[in-house]
């Protein structure tokens, strides 16, 4: 294809579709994000790096949420962690390689390892912000709209440990009850 074709079909694309994420860009938002205390801070920093949110969620409505992948729920939300803290979320146990998918519609606002979580997705729902960690994979990029029931990630491969999924609502920062917004199996 000559040069000059090239370059129009390329300006075609950007000025109907905008430009296309980097990888680079796509990876701005946990460097910029990564010195966050919590998870807490982690989504407001990300929060201030998506600026359509406002037309996005104007008329978003609660919907339940599915469940991101099969297995027993191991540690209830409210309860005391085996190190003494209170949990913040729910603990599934997974079966090896178990698909991942996202329990809620929304915008991956952070996808990558942050902290103690290991890999960790947040999904904006707008009326909730949905955490999953724990993943051996994750196959959404930053920024990307994901439909509920989308595929986010795999477990690991494992023979001898049980792979764990660690989910986490918030509502205005604020850690919610999962149980309560997840449909039934």
């Amino acid at each position: 294809m000559p040069k000059l074709l090239l370059v129009l079909s390329v300006a075609a694309i950007l000025v109907l579709h905008g430009p296309c994420p980097s990888a680079e860009s796509q990876q701005s938002v946990p460097k910029v994000c990564d010195s966050a205390s919590d998870v807490a801070a982690l989504v407001d920093c990300a929060r201030k790096h998506e600026p359509d949110r406002i037309a996005r969620c104007a008329s978003a409505k609660p919907a339940p949420m599915s469940w991101p992948a099969p297995g027993e729920v191991l540690q209830a939300f409210g309860v005391a962690t085996k190190y003494g803290a209170v949990s913040k979320g729910l603990v599934i146990a997974t079966p090896s390689e178990a698909s991942v998918r996202s329990p809620v519609a929304g915008i991956v606002l952070f996808a990558g390892p942050f902290r103690s979580f290991g890999q960790l997705v947040v999904i904006d729902a707008c009326t909730h912000d949905i955490l999953l960690a724990g993943m051996s994979r994750i196959d959404v990029p930053l920024g990307h709209l994901v439909a509920k029931d989308h595929l986010i990630g795999a477990m690991a491969k494992t023979t001898s440990d049980t792979p764990v999924l660690y989910i986490e609502a918030r509502n205005d920062g604020r850690p919610v009850d999962p149980a309560l917004l997840l449909g039934p199996r």
